[in-house]
């Protein structure tokens, strides 16, 4: 297997890590009496450091990119 193809998988994988993290916190979305800055906060936080953790030693294309996004 490529570089390419284990990097694609690791973005795979990292973005089904923020989404489990985002899910687990169901809870707190919902609740009406938590300010928005606070779930701002938690997000940022909890599900989007998730994401790019190890990210700079990825070897990118812009095609990688693109074919993530969509």
């Amino acid at each position: 297997m490529s570089s390419v193809g284990l990097v694609f998988d690791e973005i795979s994988a990292r973005m089904q890590k923020a989404r489990l993290a985002f899910a687990k916190l169901s809870h707190l979305w919902r609740r009406r009496d938590t300010r928005l800055s606070i779930k701002g906060r938690v997000y940022n936080a909890a599900v989007r450091s998730v994401l790019p953790f190890g990210c700079k030693t990825w070897p990118l294309r812009l095609e990688d990119t693109r074919s993530q996004m969509s």
